[in-house]
């Protein structure tokens, strides 16, 4: 019996180590690429997230976890080696914990940086979402899109629906402007 319930806490240690590695690398890949491919994009109006600045710091202490786990395994075969295990497993644990702080500012800072350098301008949330956002900024090619009240109706929330209808807003007022004046 006492077996079993070894095994099932085993089980259970690495299922839960595992997931808190492999889901927040998925999570962290997919944003990176969608957060990448919108400034790519050429936008006029843009939604930098910085809630994926989280996922370093999970994945560090999910290592954290599955080295504890295994060392569960080793004291049971070589308890001195238990105590050496223990403490790196919870320096690991405490790196993450100081990644999973850092990195939503940090993401914050490189998404800010190169969407400065793409020509964007930060936006104000409150006009156009009705509520400031923590872990999001909002960025316009022309600040007066930033206080714009129609791009604001239009943004119920910040999904790239949302945004591409925006862009196809101003795209159709620019082709108009660019019409009455015989550019077209």
């Amino acid at each position: 019996m006492l077996l079993i319930k070894k095994a099932l806490a085993l089980s259970w240690m690495l299922a839960l180590s595992l997931t808190a590695i492999i889901v927040p690398s998925y999570w962290l890949s997919t944003e990176v690429d969608r957060q990448r491919s919108l400034l790519e994009s050429g936008y006029h109006l843009i939604v930098t997230k910085s809630y994926h600045g989280y996922w370093p710091g999970s994945v560090v202490i999910g290592m954290g976890l599955l080295l504890a786990t295994i060392g569960l395994v080793i004291y049971q075969y070589k308890p001195k080696l238990y105590p050496i295990i223990l403490k790196a497993s919870t320096y690991i644990c405490i790196v993450g914990i100081g990644a999973l702080l850092a990195g939503p500012f940090t993401a914050s800072l490189y998404w800010s940086q190169v969407a400065l350098a793409r020509g964007y301008t930060q936006c104000d949330d409150y006009p156009l979402l009705g509520r400031d956002r923590v872990h999001m900024n909002i960025w316009s090619k022309d600040p007066a899109t930033c206080d714009d009240s129609r791009v604001a109706r239009m943004l119920s929330s910040t999904s790239d629906e949302d945004l591409l209808r925006v862009h196809r807003l101003i795209e159709s007022e620019q082709g108009v402007k660019f019409k009455d004046l015989g550019f077209k």
